[in-house]
């Protein structure tokens, strides 16, 4: 019988993943969504309760399969999710939100009268009470949903209060993130994505066997595959949750995407499992705390072997990063402009030091000074010439393009190791005195200093006017505002309510950055897709009829279009643009690789 563990990829070759995998059509790729989907039907159906007579109830059940996977076993399911019209929901819908029952139906699972017979669909806050449902549950289930309450304690808050929707020996499955590079700290507050920690769980368990909740006994495993190692994003699995057409993309037995970076941490998945009971066996209190040092010794076993795993839990000296032997290519470039000239130079430099360097971005470990570029003689003087597109007048860019050494997607473009080289895009904006400048830049490791070896000059003549231009060179790296990419796109924000649409998207990005991705200074290209498009769900603007499609309504849902194609350009790890909030700047933007 399965036990409470973590996503490893073994579990994609055994014969229960292949079972539910076959009921479900999931691609050949290896992903925790898929995962936590197949291992919530399997630990509920080995445990007895997908038979005829039984009620499940589902929280956050989102676009799931789930609910029709138990409807065609016969169990009456109560699927719940938050009302997609609230300002709550609004603040961080990523477009997986239930919008009626119906998108609850596969017809690959289950029959169509079944599922109407068996399947009621109701709006629900996680965070109330709800007394109709005391008492009525054989089971409840939620995919990766207990971790966006808002808070650890709202979701210890939930877990405790759903369990009176149990009948006596009912159960409570469900999957969550777990941080596997700290044990001390974690993201557990003003985010609408917590991740537990092992002394988390710990007090989870003993908080609920007082309340007469039983937690099965969780081993971690960690895995020794390739793909166990890894802790980055896959591109094709981020796009294929805003697009399901790109399903066939995922049908590669070689994709791969097991532990992630998130909020400056390496998470990874794990199914819990409680059962109501009125026996009470106070010893397993004892038993939680071995538990929890021996996942922590298996999570340590598993950092020496991890190469991803130990850039967040490895530390430098202040010397070490000072002195890091990042080395530039050249280290003096003669560049001519006409005044108000912009053109964009680049620059390449080889690690050649002893350590990782990451960029300004989700992925950069918590306890890494990310790497920036910045002026020099003296370091952080602002530049006469700052373009719009520096993220302050002191930094030119604050993430670099890494040189690709692997076709591979999940290979971390945010990182240099040792022996990679990597570069920065510095856009001038030339100003309007004709003479000869002097501009000094430096690689910086944020709240460290400069780094002695990386020093360029770049001898700048400003001469007469000629024609102005951009000059865009292959992996062009800028920033631009929104309401300037949805110009970029060609959509025309002249018109009253698609301005109107741009300002009010704008304002909606900044309140997401205020909360989930407050501890984020970049979103991906692919996260920007399913924001915007839940944005246009939520005003109304993606659900049209058939006798609408040939309205002007389309030319909202082709701005979706027209930014993926865009993004499909043979570009930087496959993404064209980046939203990024830096914490020297303040503001949202967009950089744009460009050919």
């Amino acid at each position: 019988m399965l036990k409470p563990t973590d996503c490893i990829i073994d579990d994609f070759s055994s014969d229960w993943y292949k079972k539910w995998s076959s009921i479900i059509k999931f691609p050949k790729a290896m992903h925790p969504k898929f995962w936590e989907t197949a291992i919530i039907a399997e630990a509920l159906s080995e445990r007895g309760y997908l038979q005829n007579g039984i009620r499940g109830l589902g929280f956050g059940v989102g676009n799931e399969q789930l609910a029709s996977i138990f409807a065609s076993k016969g169990v009456k399911v109560t699927a719940t999710d938050q009302d997609p019209s609230t300002e709550k929901a609004q603040k961080w819908n990523n477009g997986q939100l239930t919008q009626n029952k119906n998108v609850l139906f596969y017809s690959n699972i289950v029959s169509k009268d079944n599922f109407n017979k068996l399947v009621e669909y109701e709006a629900y806050d996680m965070n109330e009470f709800n007394p109709k449902y005391v008492g009525r549950y054989d089971f409840i289930w939620h995919n990766c949903v207990v971790g966006h309450l808002g808070s650890m304690e709202k979701s210890f808050t939930h877990l405790l209060m759903s369990s009176k929707y149990l009948k006596n020996d009912g159960s409570i499955v469900f999957t969550t993130e777990v941080n596997i590079s700290s044990f001390m700290e974690t993201v557990s507050d003003n985010s609408d994505t917590i991740v537990w920690r092992l002394k988390d769980l710990e007090e989870l368990f003993t908080k609920m066997l007082k309340k007469g909740m039983v937690a099965e006994r969780l081993q971690l495993r960690m895995g020794d595959q390739i793909g166990d190692n890894r802790i980055n994003f896959n591109i094709n699995f981020a796009n294929y949750q805003f697009d399901h057409s790109l399903l066939e993309k995922l049908d590669n037995p070689d994709y791969s995407e097991i532990k992630i970076p998130f909020s400056n941490y390496a998470i990874t998945q794990v199914v819990l499992i409680f059962k109501k009971t009125k026996k009470i066996d106070k010893s397993l209190i004892k038993k939680y705390k071995e538990d929890t040092k021996d996942n922590e010794k298996i999570i340590n076993e598993h950092k020496k072997n991890n190469l991803d795993l130990l850039d967040y839990s490895t530390k430098y000296t202040n010397e070490e990063y000072t002195k890091a032997n990042l080395i530039p290519s050249k280290k003096l470039y003669n560049i001519t402009l006409a005044p108000g000239e912009i053109k964009d130079v680049e620059i390449n430099y080889l690690n050649m030091s002893k350590i990782s360097v990451f960029d300004f971005s989700f992925n950069t470990p918590k306890n890494l000074p990310p790497l920036v570029i910045g002026t020099l003689n003296p370091v952080n003087r602002d530049s006469i010439f700052a373009d719009n597109s520096w993220a302050s007048p002191n930094r030119p860019s604050t993430t670099f393009i890494r040189e690709s050494i692997s076709d591979d997607p999940s290979i971390n473009l945010h990182r240099s190791r040792p022996g990679e080289s990597f570069k920065f895009i510095i856009r001038l904006k030339a100003p309007t005195k004709k003479t000869t400048y002097k501009e000094d830049f430096s690689l910086i490791f944020e709240g460290v200093g400069a780094v002695a070896a990386s020093s360029i000059t770049l001898n700048i003549n400003v001469q007469k006017p000629k024609e102005i231009s951009i000059n865009r060179i292959d992996t062009l790296q800028r920033t631009v505002t929104i309401q300037e990419l949805f110009q970029i796109i060609e959509w025309n924000v002249n018109h009253p309510k698609l301005e109107y649409i741009v300002k009010d998207f704008s304002k909606w990005i900044d309140k997401l950055f205020e909360n989930e991705f407050y501890l984020r200074t970049s979103l991906m290209a692919n996260e920007f897709f399913i924001l915007l498009w839940s944005y246009l769900e939520n005003i109304g603007i993606i659900e049209y009829s058939e006798d609408e499609k040939n309205n002007n309504i389309n030319q909202y849902i082709n701005i979706v279009i027209v930014i993926r194609q865009k993004s499909n350009k043979n570009l930087p790890g496959g993404e064209a643009f980046y939203i990024f909030a830096t914490p020297r700047s303040g503001n949202n933007a967009i950089s744009e690789s460009l050919k």
